[in-house]
């Protein structure tokens, strides 16, 4: 199996593809499942009884409707009052909790939901402070298992008043009888949830940095969906990857057509003319002349932080993540009927699409998790095969490169393939995975368990796996080379949470040993630390072999925070001495962060030159780094999608249709380049993910092309209009 040292596990999530020859053998390994193909439910998908209104009202908060639930929460606290002729309620929030919320349970126990579209409410915020509102809608049990549980979150401008809503059903439609389909993190004809028995519903705050003060109206369920039946639904995916149920605009139907939108959107490119105003790096030569180094660094100007290229202009990094044609692939085996086409296994035969077969290595999630190896194929690959020819790889590398130039971009942002940047066209960020590190035994995170920095083993791992990232694009002296993102979205934690973990791990745990040194130079004897903690340990040698946690976090902080920072500081520090090392002219753009704590990131701009952040959100205009910070801050991941256009899930942030997603990134980069941190951002990611799912699931609308190589139009547009208005727009920004 070849390794593919770019390719991150936490985004590809197991395509490390193998010629189909060892696909086919890993398929006589891998478990037959008879449960996991389009077997039906036994449930029916429609309601007891027929919807026969658009609307109904769930929770009516009027006095004379009797609702009588406790109307506060965690942080959290509500009263009637009257506005716009009916009652709603008047909420206040405090910042004691990251999600302050309540619940809002049935009033006869229960709601079957079952062919309703959605979940309502009205929200008019009252503050001239924004704010995030989520509403989720829970099965028995969802307070502890996320899978019995759904939500979604709207940005509020201040005082704007509009609707809050959850969507039910992944698809305006509904299978019945319903279909067991796996391996999606959203199925098309199905609720992610058992609509049967909902038995309340959470308003609730995401991380508040104020008190909030806003009116809710009315609970309702909206809408009514239609019902599709299921015995004709399978296969529902068709030769290039695509829904066969329904049409939409840019849809393929035949090679000709593939040919026919390659001419046309080259012809595109040759017509538009090129910006006189930048330089090869697509630094912005019309603005001011600064130092040239000969590689990238940064600035501040006009009280704005900026990146500066190689010759001394300035620079705003305009990228897209992804730009690699191995991040397509979905898994095949145990769900053969899905697919209306797929070509023989074996590579070498009379098809020579054979060869997009490949064997799943990785799935931490979802349904393949237990199934490793598994095979999988790749659609995106073959549509380029067929596209381009033989030489399909190159065919991508030089699409590209013009795409990201035509469209008004100028970086390969993280995980680009080395033979897309080794092109040396485009401005790229290499990226590092810190492989073959010890970890922190009592850790647990989403997407793996973290480092133990005080192992003499770590600091070695981090020196061979920079090492490892070197191509023969010569990343670590390439001018073209940014800088580099070493590791992704690590769960930091509270600020005494590692500690916790730390004390959780066996006794020959590096960071453990280092520990309970700290606490004995801290307290000297035992005893002293037993009468801090409220704990009987007997000894410092039973403190070292004990695998509890303390009985009283609180009493426990103020010997276990310092202990955080020493690790926050170690991570940072060791990361930044072994990058200089190897690349001393190479920015080091932090670990881009997606859970974090301030004592955290405050590490992290002691050491990076970049802090950075995946930050799904829909405005980034007014964030910024803690008081304290002054440091330029890089956006690593953001995305919006929708449904309209044959996938099934609009991924970690939805808007109604393809249009909205061109609005949103509107939105989103121009105040991003007009924030006086912020030096750029990094659209996750370049290709639609495969709409039956990767190996972990993710089945995302995020691409700017669709598994056919289609540009998604209204988002490639907006794309445009940022780019060719964001120099002078920043630079008016910090006047």
């Amino acid at each position: 199996m070849p390794t593919l040292p770019r390719l991150p596990h936490a985004v590809l999530a197991g395509l490390l593809l193998c010629p189909a020859g060892v696909a086919a053998a890993a398929a006589d390994t891998a478990q037959n499942a008879n449960d996991a193909h389009g077997e039906t439910r036994t449930a029916s998908a429609r309601p007891d009884t027929p919807l026969t209104t658009a609307s109904e009202t769930l929770i009516d908060f009027s006095p004379e409707a009797g609702y009588d639930a406790p109307l506060a929460g965690n942080a959290m606290t509500a009263e009637r009052t009257e506005h716009r002729g009916q009652t709603w309620l008047e909420v206040r929030t405090g910042t004691g909790n990251d999600y302050p919320g309540m619940s809002l349970p049935a009033p006869n126990g229960s709601w079957d939901l079952r062919g309703r579209r959605t979940v309502a409410l009205d929200v008019v915020n009252l503050t001239d402070e924004p704010m995030q509102l989520a509403i989720g809608v829970n099965m028995p049990g969802g307070d502890q298992d996320a899978q019995k549980r759904i939500w979604n979150a709207r940005d509020f401008g201040p005082r704007e008043a509009a609707t809050l809503e959850i969507e039910l059903c992944n698809t305006p439609w509904v299978l019945d009888p319903p279909l067991d389909l796996v391996g999606m993190r959203s199925a098309p004809g199905q609720s992610p949830i058992d609509l049967r028995e909902i038995v309340k519903v959470v308003p609730f705050l995401r991380t508040p940095k104020t008190e909030h003060h806003f009116l809710l109206g009315n609970l309702r369920a909206e809408g009514i969906l239609d019902v599709l039946d299921s015995a004709d639904f399978l296969p529902f995916i068709d030769r290039y990857g695509q829904f066969n149920k329904s049409e939409w605009p840019g849809k393929i139907h035949s090679d000709a057509e593939l040919a026919e939108q390659l001419a046309a959107e080259r012809a595109a490119h040759a017509a538009r003319p090129e910006r006189a105003d930048v330089n090869r790096w697509g630094g912005w030569t019309a603005g001011p002349q600064l130092e040239a180094t000969g590689h990238f660094r940064t600035a501040k100007h006009g009280g704005m932080w900026w990146l500066v290229d190689p010759d001394g202009r300035l620079f705003w990094s305009h990228g897209v993540d992804c730009v690699d044609p191995r991040f397509g692939g979905t898994g095949v085996e145990h769900r053969e009927s899905y697919f209306a086409w797929l070509p023989p296994v074996e590579a070498g035969g009379d098809d020579p699409l054979s060869e997009h077969y490949g064997v799943g290595g990785w799935a931490p999630h979802g349904f393949y998790a237990d199934k490793v190896p598994f095979r999988m194929y790749d659609f995106y690959n073959a549509n380029l095969h067929r596209k381009f020819g033989d030489d399909w790889r190159t065919g991508f590398a030089d699409l590209a490169h013009d795409r990201i130039h035509a469209w008004g971009m100028n970086t390969v942002a993280a995980w680009g393939s080395a033979a897309v940047y080794g092109q040396k066209k485009t401005p790229y960020t290499a990226f590092v995975w810190i492989n073959e590190s010890p970890k922190i035994a009592g850790n647990s995170g989403y997407w793996g368990q973290i480092h133990d920095v005080f192992d003499p083993r770590f600091r070695a791992a981090v020196r061979k796996s920079i090492q490892d990232v070197e191509t023969d694009a010569g990343e670590s002296t390439d001018p073209w080379n940014i800088g580099y993102f070493v590791d992704n979205e690590i769960q930091w934690g509270s600020p005494t949470g590692l500690a916790i973990d730390v004390l959780t791990s066996p006794a020959e745990q590096a960071a453990k040993k280092v520990l309970v040194e700290d606490l004995r130079e801290t307290h000297g004897e035992i005893a002293s630390l037993n009468a801090a903690w409220g704990t009987s340990y007997a000894s410092w040698d039973a403190l070292l072999r004990s695998t509890a946690a303390p009985p009283d976090a609180e009493r426990a902080a103020p010997d276990l925070r310092p202990f955080n920072l020493k690790i926050y500081d170690t991570y940072f520090r060791t990361v930044k001495e072994e990058l200089r090392k190897i690349a001393p002219d190479k920015l080091y753009l932090g670990c881009r962060f997606a859970w974090q704590n301030d004592e955290v990131v405050r590490a992290s701009a002691r050491y990076c030159d970049v802090v950075s952040m995946n930050k799904y959100e829909f405005d980034v205009s007014t964030l910024r780094l803690p008081a304290d910070i002054d440091r330029p801050l890089i956006i690593g991941e953001f995305h919006f999608g929708a449904n309209d256009r044959g996938m099934f899930h609009a991924g970690l942030k939805k808007v109604d249709d393809a249009a909205a997603r061109g609005d949103a990134y509107r939105h989103y980069v121009g105040g991003a380049v007009r924030n006086p941190q912020i030096v750029g951002t990094g659209w996750f990611q370049y290709m639609d993910q495969a709409s039956v799912g990767r190996a972990d699931g993710e089945n995302y609308n995020v691409g700017l092309v669709t598994t056919t190589d289609t540009p998604h139009a209204e988002l490639v547009e907006a794309i445009r209009d940022v780019g060719d208005a964001m120099y002078e727009d920043r630079l008016a920004a910090g006047q």
